[in-house]
């Protein structure tokens, strides 16, 4: 299993500890307990940043569902539950390779 990135999949996924970090009175994730203890069937949100085609920007930063569907060692794999706003490379359907490192929302899908 392979993280996406934006060379290979024109998308990669952002980290959300470093946002906490930088706003510490906005952005709050789940504790590392909880983002390494996902099972199937939670959803989770991730940051995507990806590639597009415009002349003013190269990157668009959207916050996604995804739908967990097995563990791997250290990775997770879902499927993307929601289309972007832009037109890029991912789609609603579609596998997503994560780490709980980039995991900044959970919910059990109730």
């Amino acid at each position: 299993m392979n993280l996406p990135t934006l060379k290979d999949n024109q998308y990669c996924l952002e980290g959300g500890e470093g946002f906490q970090r930088k706003y510490p009175n906005s952005f709050f994730i789940p504790s590392l307990k909880k983002r390494n203890n996902i099972v199937t069937g939670n959803y989770v949100m991730l940051i995507f940043k990806m590639t597009v085609i415009d002349d003013e920007i190269d990157y668009s930063i959207e916050r996604m569902w995804v739908l967990v569907k097995e563990r791997v060692k250290d990775f997770y794999l879902g499927t993307l539950n929601n289309d972007p706003c832009c037109l890029v490379h991912i789609k609603c359907g579609d596998d997503v390779v994560f780490k709980a490192d980039h995991i900044i929302k959970i919910t059990d899908g109730k």
